[in-house]
């Protein structure tokens, strides 16, 4: 739960200062890490873009897949 708190607080840093691919990034993170972060949802949703509906997967295989995805 701190690390989806994490990338939404880097998400809204990101927003602020106008950088929209990496606040979309932080803000997936956070629903990937928390999927009941409403406020992650909103701000995809002000960003015109869609969360991720895969549940997430955790450990090293995780991190792996969401090094490939960048």
């Amino acid at each position: 739960m701190r690390r989806a708190g994490i990338h939404l607080e880097l998400a809204t840093l990101a927003v602020a200062s106008g950088q929209f691919p990496a606040a979309g990034r932080h803000f997936r993170e956070a629903l990937l890490l928390d999927a009941t972060l409403e406020t992650a949802r909103r701000g995809l949703k002000t960003l015109g873009t869609e969360p991720v509906t895969r549940p997430p997967v955790g450990g090293v295989r995780g991190w792996f897949r969401r090094m490939r995805q960048r």
